[in-house]
């Protein structure tokens, strides 16, 4: 270790053969005088030890090259405001003196040698900031150091610091600071919350030296460079901690940053906050601090162009451009030329910062930036993509225990049904194989409802979260935010459930609703709409499952290719025996705990025809029977008319009253063509349906499933009829009883044939 005296030397190297000397002053005037030593080395160790006061020139006089720079404020001021205004104006790396005089001295110590006559620029332009900022007058003369005007000379020179009682270091607060803590202030200079910490006493406005340890442990943790060690800091304290509380202080300190999860972007943002908790004031930033803070931001940061927004890879998440300005606006960033603008745009000013054209959740592909080619993706550009999909940490392990869940699950659903959920499971995990096949998106999505709760459908999804990874799905989605307005839901998923689904009575909209979610089972690319935002169109690579404790949690039509149904009939009291009573339960719980054994299952036992995906989902009664329960009184009553030629599509008559009073309400001639309005009026006066309730939608969505289409393609055509009327028909029957066909007739003569349609007008 080297000695005080060997580190000043070494801190204020400068000239080697010539330095200066004072040899008079007086206290009360300031005036002084002093000599030139010529080809001798420095006595350093005389100067701290009080016997000569020395002065050096920054300039070494064969090379040229200065390692400190300077200038003078001639002025007398308080150690706290002069000190305080320099590093919240300045910057942390300066350092403030006292000189013989009481007056001040600020030097910038550099990093690397530079030129002397850079240096002499960069001294001016500190006393030009000090002038501008702090709004004081300065002694244009006073820089240093000077070019030298011969060749071997070494130009202006400074008094050197603790050769006497007053000439000292002080800290940002004004505290005086010893030799060893301005020694120790000058190795960690470039390292902010060190310097904030040296002489701080521990009470009042110094701060808690246990919170300052620990913002130096968490800046350690960020910077390995920075080798100082928490017991050197302590030391280098006004009052140091004592011996005992200092070991439990690092103890609780290393435990805590080793805990805790913050990211190097976290601790620069709270930085300056935590500079001004420790020595009072606030840090102004060097060029050096901030390009760490905007390195640290674009290491943690990609730009989506689809989206105007920063995605943040630590957390995940999606930050727009007002979120980056606020959270950094205390910085006062600046670009590359030194004008200071909001964050976002000088981020985006970097030519370090990636950015991609959009992003997806691909299970297929790497995560992070990718490169999407032709074909590669179903309607994607060429060009760079972000892929926010994250690989799961579960690794398949055929010796963790998995049968028991398997067993219930084949009990709960059957063994047919538990099986096609297991290929489809096995599928989705070989997502980076299948994709070189038709893709990863499955072209039919699952239902499973009982009437029943408690059954296991949620824990399923549990499973599903643990073995897939929890970013990647989204176990417990209403159905509303599926599809609404600004749902994004979808983004970063590669599995949803949908849980307790069930919708409206209103057949049609009930049907509008599931037409509308179906459509996110096979839509290669969807339009999102974050708020605030311009609607965003992602590629569409979620499969679903639905769960539901209704008996019709969706409407499902009879040609409906896209829904595999499993209807749980268990009895509530069986379930209950199963799960509790034969610890299916707890065993269920482990494998959510640790699906590492049924992973391993899944890739190992489970084969499958990936086309089986691409294809009609596999049908089973189960689907049949929520076909017709969809279907409604009304519906069910339609179609059995329909398909007996029965009223109201068969002739029928119609009485009010009986006996003699028997009065002809209409008589009605069916000839094939309906239309709406006329055939709702007809229906609500006749008694055969006075009590099924149904509207208007009911009776246009059953016309259009069972309607022949016109010619030109359109469910209904003008017929015009004998008086001029005009009315738009479906065609249901196409074939007339003369066996010509309503396809070829003429919107006249569809109107002839209408108007036989009854005798009594209604």
């Amino acid at each position: 270790m080297i000695s005080q005296s060997e580190a000043f030397n070494k801190i204020f190297n400068g000239a080697v053969t010539r330095y200066g000397k004072l040899t008079y002053h007086n206290k009360e005037t300031g005036s002084k005088d002093c000599t030139e030593i010529k080809h001798q080395i420095i006595p350093m160790a005389s100067h701290l030890e009080g016997k000569d006061y020395l002065g050096r020139s920054p300039v070494n006089e064969k090379t040229q090259m200065v390692e400190w720079l300077g200038c003078d404020i001639d002025l007398y001021l308080e150690p706290e405001d002069i000190c305080s205004k320099i590093f919240e104006l300045i910057g942390t790396k300066y350092f403030c003196f006292m000189t013989l005089n009481k007056k001040w001295r600020v030097l910038e110590f550099l990093d690397t040698p530079i030129h002397v006559e850079e240096a002499h620029k960069k001294a001016k332009q500190l006393q030009e900031d000090i002038k501008n900022k702090l709004k004081i007058e300065l002694d244009e003369a006073s820089t240093c150091p000077t070019v030298p005007n011969q060749e071997g000379d070494c130009g202006r020179w400074f008094f050197l610091p603790y050769g006497n009682g007053h000439d000292y270091c002080y800290s940002p607060n004004g505290t005086k600071l010893n030799l060893q803590q301005f020694i120790f202030r000058h190795k960690y200079r470039n390292h902010p919350i060190i310097v904030a910490g040296v002489g701080i006493g521990g009470g009042g406005k110094d701060g808690s030296r246990g919170n300052h340890l620990y913002y130096c442990e968490l800046y350690k943790k960020h910077y390995e460079e920075c080798d100082v060690l928490l017991e050197d800091i302590n030391r280098n304290y006004g009052v140091p901690l004592d011996d005992r509380k200092f070991a439990q202080e690092e103890k609780h300190v290393i435990k805590s940053v080793n805990k805790d999860n913050y990211n190097k972007e976290y601790y620069l943002n709270g930085e300056p906050g935590w500079i001004k908790a420790t020595c009072g004031y606030r840090p102004c930033l060097d060029a050096k601090s901030f390009v760490a803070i905007s390195n640290a931001i674009i290491d943690n940061h990609i730009y989506a162009q689809s989206r105007t927004d920063f995605y943040e890879i630590d957390t995940k998440e999606f930050k727009s451009k007002e979120q980056i300005n606020d959270w950094w606006k205390h910085t006062k960033p600046k670009n590359t030329n030194g004008k200071t603008m909001p964050m976002s745009s000088v981020l985006l000013e970097l030519p370090d910062l990636i950015k991609v054209r959009s992003y997806l959740t691909h299970a297929g592909l790497n995560p992070g930036v990718i490169q999407i080619t032709k074909g590669l993706v179903k309607g994607m550009k060429n060009g760079d993509y972000l892929n926010i999909y994250e690989d799961p940490e579960v690794i398949p392990n055929a010796d963790t225990p998995w049968k028991r869940f398997d067993e219930y699950y084949s009990w709960l659903l059957g063994p047919d049904n538990w099986h096609i959920e297991k290929q489809r499971l096995a599928f989705q995990l070989n997502a980076k194989t299948e994709i070189n096949n038709w893709g990863i998106k499955i072209q039919w999505f699952s239902i499973w409802h009982s009437k029943v709760q408690g059954v296991g459908k949620g824990l399923f999804a549990q499973l599903v979260q643990s073995m897939f990874g929890y970013p990647n799905v989204a176990p417990n989605v209403k159905f509303k935010q599926m599809i609404g307005p600004h749902t994004t839901i979808i983004e970063g998923k590669q599995i949803i459930f949908l849980n307790e689904v069930v919708l409206e009575h209103n057949t049609a909209k009930t049907k509008t609703l599931s037409n509308e979610f179906k459509d996110l089972i096979t839509e290669p690319n969807l339009f999102i709409n974050p708020k605030n935002k311009p609607q965003i169109e992602i590629p569409n690579l979620a499969n679903f499952y639905v769960h539901s404790n209704s008996d019709t949690p969706l409407y499902i039509e009879d040609d409906d290719r896209r829904a595999f149904v499993i209807n749980i009939k268990h009895a509530k009291q069986l379930v209950t025996y199963m799960l509790n009573d034969e610890s299916y339960k707890e065993d269920i719980l482990k494998v959510i705990e640790d699906p590492s054994g049924f992973k391993h299952h899944l890739l190992n036992d489970i084969t499958y025809d990936y086309k089986m995906f691409f294809e009609d989902a596999p049908f089973t009664e189960d689907k049949q029977e929520l076909i017709e329960s969809n279907k409604g009184d009304f519906q069910q009553e339609m179609e059995a008319r329909f398909e007996n030629e029965e009223f109201p599509f068969g002739d029928h008559k119609e009485y009010k009253g009986g006996g003699m009073s028997k009065e002809l309400v209409f008589d009605y001639k069916y000839n094939g063509l309906v239309s709406l309005l006329d055939l709702k009026r007809i229906l609500k006066r006749s008694e055969e349906f006075k009590e099924i309730f149904f509207q208007i939608n009911d009776i246009t969505s059953f016309l259009k499933s069972k309607n022949t289409k016109w010619a030109n393609g359109d469910d209904t055509r003008q017929a015009v009829l004998p008086d001029g009327k005009k009315k738009r028909v479906y065609n249901m029957h196409p074939v007339c009883v003369d066996g010509s066909h309503l396809v070829d007739k003429t919107e006249g003569e569809l109107g002839e044939i209408y108007t036989k349609k009854t005798e009594v007008p209604f």
